[in-house]
């Protein structure tokens, strides 16, 4: 052991940390939502270079450095050039973060300037967030059970995808960014293509327009935040637009279809709208927007039956039972007492990353315990 870092923070676990490209700064995430920088050239210092106190509310889960980095000029105090990178992190307050770290002996960390800084979107937990190897797009795996692709320059959301039954843990990019891979508390890890085989070993695709080449996710995905029930007459064009139907935009604008009113569509008013009534390709849209529509009305119905339940990251992982002593483990999660007292009598491994853990001591969550009592009295 070289050296011991000061965290300075007796009630925080270390759930993430991450080395810029070129190893000189180790940042650090700590489960009571602070974010630390150390610096690791010639000078041993031991003690942070920059302190963020209040990156996530209740906790960083996890952090990421890009591979890109910038050079700037030298600076006029003599320092030398300045490398700047970029840095993501995800927390328990359900936001993807982006930072700005300047990579001399005085780092200094960054926040990126709003709206682009703060990628909003996740419904839970952000679990793992990994950067493509060329570094503009970001993935981002949540509790929320879902996985999202940003183009960091313009902070949009340029993709959701769906397929797991349970948290989704962990992302990764393969080497040549032409494949995503996520894990998930499901037991399952999905592959998703990102890019063509054939365009892999070339540029990046153009995401200015918000454009992702995904091939396998579902496309109203984008407005996982809502049911369609309540959804305006613009997320229905959006919705449209997202299934490659662009061409019954102005048909469901003028009929004023909305999302109730596109919950109660069926074969025979989609004719009376002309939808499908020429060629054979006009009828496949038509059944596909039947099928799209089914699928919507059942999202909202099992919507209006969670109504009213808690949310997931009030289970724990363990149970799957509200939890009513939450304590924060050495692997940044939250559990009920007894079961991961329990768990950690047989394995002293994490329930949820099955990785080996540091030490088996507990932390009072005290402001999960304070949210889920509040929740509870607001639905009783």
């Amino acid at each position: 052991m070289t050296r011991v870092l000061d965290i300075d923070d007796v009630e925080a676990s270390i759930p993430s940390c991450a080395f810029s490209p070129d190893g000189s700064i180790l940042l650090v995430g700590t489960s009571t939502g602070r974010l630390l920088g150390f610096s690791l050239d010639s000078s041993p210092h031991k003690v942070p270079l920059f302190l963020e106190k209040n990156a996530h509310d209740l906790g960083v889960s996890t952090v990421a450095f890009s591979s890109s980095n910038s050079i700037s000029a030298s600076s006029k105090d003599g320092d030398g050039a300045k490398k700047t990178f970029l840095a993501a992190t995800g927390g328990v307050d359900s936001l993807v973060r982006l930072w700005h770290i300047q990579g001399n002996h005085k780092s200094a960390l960054v926040p990126v300037k709003s709206p682009h800084g703060m990628l909003t979107g996740h419904s839970s937990t952000v679990m793992s967030v990994k950067f493509h190897p060329r570094g503009r797009l970001l993935a981002s795996a949540s509790g929320d059970k879902t996985v999202r692709l940003w183009n960091t320059e313009i902070g949009l959301c340029v993709a959701v995808l769906q397929g797991h039954e349970r948290y989704v843990t962990s992302v990764s990019f393969s080497h040549n960014g032409q494949y995503l891979a996520s894990g998930s508390n499901d037991r399952s890890v999905i592959l998703w293509q990102i890019e063509p085989a054939e365009t892999s070993n070339f540029a990046p695709p153009d995401l200015k327009n918000g454009e992702v080449l995904v091939d396998i996710y579902s496309a109203p995905a984008m407005r996982l935040s809502q049911p369609a029930s309540s959804w305006a007459i613009s997320d229905v064009l959006e919705w449209l637009e997202d299934l490659g139907l662009n061409q019954y935009r102005d048909t469901f604008k003028m009929n004023q279809i909305d999302g109730p009113a596109l919950l109660k569509l069926h074969d025979s008013k989609l004719q009376e709208l002309s939808i499908g009534l020429i060629s054979h390709v006009e009828k496949g849209h038509r059944l596909r927007i039947l099928q799209e529509c089914r699928h919507l009305a059942e999202d909202s119905h099992l919507h209006k039956m969670d109504k009213g339940f808690v949310p997931i990251e009030f289970y724990c992982p363990i149970t799957h039972t509200i939890m009513m002593d939450p304590v924060v483990a050495a692997d940044g999660f939250s559990y009920e007492r007894g079961a991961i007292q329990e768990w950690f009598s047989r394995s002293p491994t994490s329930p949820l990353t099955n990785e080996r853990v540091i030490h088996t001591m507990l932390i009072p969550n005290r402001t999960l315990r304070v949210l889920i009592k509040r929740h509870l009295a607001s639905i009783i």
